[in-house]
């Protein structure tokens, strides 16, 4: 299924509508996809498609929440048309969407590959082509390492070995 973003402006609606739709969908084992075209910041619309999918806690969170609105109105006020953005961790590439409207290019580095998947699909359809996507990830260290990553799709890894909340290892 494919639904349209709706802006929700009653923050206590727009809570409820969250943890509502958090419950009903967080053992759903179907694929929901939805198109989120803008974030508003600081009043003002900014345009760009996210590609996501329910099924996702993260996804769910940039859909239904405005999360990043205070990056968003950082990158709004001190990023410049001739910069490049480097988005290290990028994730699903929200905030790497969202600084392509702000510079002339975005290098994006994510190495999970379900965040590289929701990603792309965001890529599929957004309108600005100034984004690309690296799928690997950046450390200090020049060695190969592995990456831990959250058991509950909630896009938090690490490469940091002692961070417990994670189990699984890849």
């Amino acid at each position: 299924a494919t639904f349209n973003y709706y802006k929700i402006n009653n923050k206590y609606l727009k809570d409820l509508t969250f943890h509502v739709f958090n419950y009903l969908l967080k053992d759903c084992k179907e694929d929901i996809y939805v198109n989120r075209k803008y974030i508003i910041i600081d009043g003002k619309r900014v345009n760009y498609n996210l590609r996501l999918n329910l099924r996702s806690f993260v996804n769910r969170l940039f859909y239904y929440k405005d999360v990043n609105t205070n990056l968003g109105y950082l990158m709004m006020k001190f990023l410049d048309k001739d910069e490049i953005y480097v988005d290290v961790g990028a994730n699903i590439g929200q905030t790497s969407f969202m600084g392509s409207c702000f510079t002339k290019e975005v290098i994006a580095f994510e190495p999970v590959p379900e965040m590289v998947s929701f990603f792309k699909n965001s890529m599929k359809v957004n309108p600005s082509k100034n984004v690309k996507l690296y799928e690997f990830a950046l450390s200090n260290d020049n060695e190969i390492k592995k990456i831990s990553v959250s058991d509950g799709k909630d896009g938090i890894h690490t490469l940091n070995p002692e961070f417990e909340k994670f189990i699984q290892n890849k």
